[in-house]
């Protein structure tokens, strides 16, 4: 089950509905003047060893595009990647489920 909304930072201290989630991701945007920087961040994900931070991500043909623990313009991260960020990322599931 997904709950979404929009919540402030203060929100996620008060509201028992943060204490009692396993997972809680933050969805981000900053605005510049002819496009907008998106940025996700993990604030909570029971059971898994998730990276910290903010990481940039874009919204493409194939769906959406994560850059961990990067942030700046994804058009100029996806070009610059290494083979670090190729690899496969955890998702916290065992493989073959």
């Amino acid at each position: 089950m997904f709950l979404v909304g929009e919540y402030t930072d203060d929100d996620a201290q008060r509201l028992p509905e943060f204490a009692v989630a396993d997972g809680i991701v933050q969805f981000m945007r900053n605005p510049l003047s002819t496009r907008d920087e998106r940025f996700l961040r993990v604030l909570k994900l029971r059971g898994s060893g998730y990276l910290e931070g903010l990481h940039a991500f874009r919204i493409g043909p194939a769906g959406l595009e994560i850059f961990p623990g990067q942030t700046g313009d994804p058009r100029e991260l996806h070009d610059r990647r290494g083979e670090d960020h190729d690899r496969h990322r955890g998702t916290g599931r065992p493989h073959g489920r």
